[in-house]
Order: C-alpha cells, then structure tokens, then sequence
C-alpha cells in the first residue's frame, strides 16, 4: 500500500525550541509518538522556521523510547534537507530513500531532528510545538544523555509510514530443522558395515610371508621358515639353523612352500 499518516500532532502553535542555537542542542527530541502498525517510515513533515541564515542541511532520525528520553537509533537518517529551503513557520518533509526507520505497532518512539549546519545564536532553527502536558521537548549535546528544553510542550509533526516496507526477519522456524538432515542411523545403514571390510584373518599371516630377517626373530616360537626361493641356499642354511637350533627338530618344507627348521 502507498504510504500515509500514522501519527501526527497538528494542534495549536505555541511556541518553538530550538536546534543548533548552541552545543547543548546540537540534537533535539521534538516529540515522541506510539505507532499503530508495523512499517518503514518514509516522511517526517515537522512545522519548522529558520532564524538568521544558517546553511547546510537538517534530518530526521528514529530513535527507541528509553524511560522518557530518546533511546538509539532505528536504522537510518532521512535525506539531507537544505536549510536554505526554510523561512517563516511552515511543515516541511523529511524524507527517506532508503533505510526506512522499521518501527513496530504500539510501540513508541521518538523523533529526533540532527544536522550539519554550524552552531551558532544567531543562525539556527526553531521546531514549533504545541502545549501538551506532560511532554517534553529534548536536547542533547551527544545523543547519548538528553535535558529537557521546553516541558508540556511537544514538537508539531506528521509522522508517514508504509507496511509494504516493514521487513520481517525469517523466524527460527523457517529454517531447515536438524531433523531434516539425514539420521546418524541413516547415515551408518548405507554405509558399508565394519564386517564387510576384508577381516584380519583373510591377509596373509605373519607366518606366510615373514623376511628373512623376521625369521630369525622368531625362532623361539618354536620353527624358523625362510622363502623356498632361498633353495639354492638351502643346504648351508639349514646346515647352519640346524647347527645353532639343533633343538628345534627337523628340516622340511611347510605347505606354504617354506623350508622349515623344527619338529613339525
């Protein structure tokens, strides 16, 4: 939907603040509003006059209400308005283009004129208000701690605002659930089983293939065996395994094809 007024304070002119007169109003928190919806905030008219000839820019902001003083920022300024544009009492429209203040309904806010134009007592601008009880009119030197300018008094404004442009973050549970991924059990059933890996008892023993060296190493496990392609040897090797293991037995070859000192 196109944008329109949500809120507003249009009741009668009675006096002015100020914005930029000197460093403790470098910011003013004209007035504070409760949104009926949800929405970006496109345009801030407020009823300003200018004083002197000052030059530059001024812009709105959003701010969150913290215990009856600006609170921060909601997302971004408005576009530079040229001060230059501003002469007797008049509303004028502070505008965004993007990075709509996303404000929430029944929720209350504040808004909060800023600028870049020089300080200065002479040259400065006057937001007007009406008299209202109990409302403040806020300045601060920082944004960060605000005094009261002008009480019962709230600045006059016309607050616009567009539902189409209030974004709403994906919930939690939009998100892929850890339930939809596959299951550790899923995962283990397709995977091939430990039982299906080739078991230790399928690879060659020690026994079958031992070095030489290994052979030797392991004569007090009653035999010694050495390759039979060693044959040619085979005389003085079993001469001299017989000679040093003569304990172990026989000469023979195993059925693996091994010539084999022992008692088989």
């Amino acid at each position: 939907m196109a944008a329109s007024i949500d809120q507003q304070n249009i009741n009668t002119d009675t006096g002015s603040g100020r914005l930029r007169y000197n460093s403790t109003d470098t910011y003013a928190g004209i007035a504070k509003f409760t949104s009926s919806v949800s929405a970006g905030v496109t345009k801030i008219e407020v009823d300003l006059e200018k004083a002197g000839t000052p030059t530059g820019n001024v812009i709105a902001r959003i701010y969150t209400n913290n215990a009856g003083v600006p609170g921060t920022q909601v997302d971004g300024d408005s576009d530079n308005y040229n001060v230059s544009a501003i002469g007797s009492v008049a509303f004028h429209s502070l505008v965004w283009s993007a990075n709509y203040p996303q404000v929430v309904a029944s929720t209350t806010y504040w808004i909060v004129l800023a600028g870049d134009f020089t300080i200065n007592t002479s040259n400065y601008l006057r937001p007007h208000t009406s008299t209202e009880s109990g409302e403040l009119y806020k300045v601060s030197a920082d944004a960060l701690t605000w005094a009261t300018q002008l009480s019962n008094s709230r600045g006059r404004f016309k607050e616009w605002s567009d539902t189409d442009l209030y974004i709403v973050s994906p919930s939690a549970s939009l998100s892929p659930s850890a339930s939809a991924s596959p299951s550790a059990s899923a995962s283990s059933s397709t995977s091939p089983s430990a039982s299906l890996s080739p078991s230790a008892s399928v690879s060659p023993s020690h026994s079958v293939s031992p070095s030489l060296a290994e052979q030797e190493l392991s004569v007090d496990l009653y035999e010694v065996c050495f390759p039979l392609e060693y044959s040619n040897n085979y005389s003085s090797q079993a001469t001299s395994y017989s000679s040093k293991y003569s304990s172990q037995g026989n000469t023979y070859i195993d059925k693996y094809g091994k010539v084999c000192i022992g008692d088989n």
